[in-house]
């Protein structure tokens, strides 16, 4: 069966779903809507939404503001990438990974909170969001940590992201950092 006839578009509202790999709910991997403020219900037909799919709003420049459910664990490839318009995203607290480039090039997001579960960063998730001032780790947070809206490895000794839209000519590292990821800094400022 074709991924297509698998899929599931919501009646009344502008996203479509398909089933998780694993059988455990539904991905949502389309929005088709024109609404500034999306908000990703938590479950359709009985099933859970537990994830934001590959490109699912790729290029979705109306869209201003997005809350997702706490059903929803992981954020796919490039999930926002484009999403210029997008001032604010609330992570649910079942938030686990967030994949490669989910918010690339989302240039009016300015802070960015991340929920006590999430474990994964994926590389440039976070890349060239210039607006981008802080990203914020909740506290409870067993594998990611922030110093100053800077996030890192819990323990500090990588350097995952500096958020894009700083503008200090200088960054100092924490003493226990050892590495920085590849492209931690915005093009130009390391």
């Amino acid at each position: 069966m074709s991924a297509l006839r698998e899929s599931y578009y919501v009646p009344r509202t502008p996203f479509v779903f398909q089933p998780a790999a694993d059988g455990s709910g539904l991905v949502a991997v389309r929005y088709q809507g024109r609404a500034r403020h999306v908000v990703l219900p938590d479950a359709y037909q009985d099933q859970p939404v537990i994830g934001v799919g590959e490109e699912a709003f790729l290029n979705q420049t109306h869209v201003a503001t997005v809350a997702l459910p706490d059903t929803v664990r992981l954020l796919g490839r490039r999930a926002f990438c484009g999403c210029k318009g997008l001032v604010s995203v609330v992570l649910g607290s079942g938030l686990q990974e967030i994949g490669p480039e989910a918010f690339l090039h989302c240039s009016a997001l300015a802070t960015v909170v991340l929920p006590a579960g999430v474990r994964r960063v994926s590389a440039r998730a976070l890349a060239q969001c210039d607006s981008l001032a802080a990203i914020r780790v909740h506290p409870g947070n067993q594998c990611l940590g922030g110093i100053d809206g800077v996030l890192f490895s819990k323990a500090c000794r990588l350097l995952l992201q500096y958020p894009g839209g700083r503008t200090a000519p200088h960054y100092r590292l924490p003493a226990a950092t050892r590495a920085i990821a590849l492209d931690a800094f915005p093009a130009g400022t390391a």
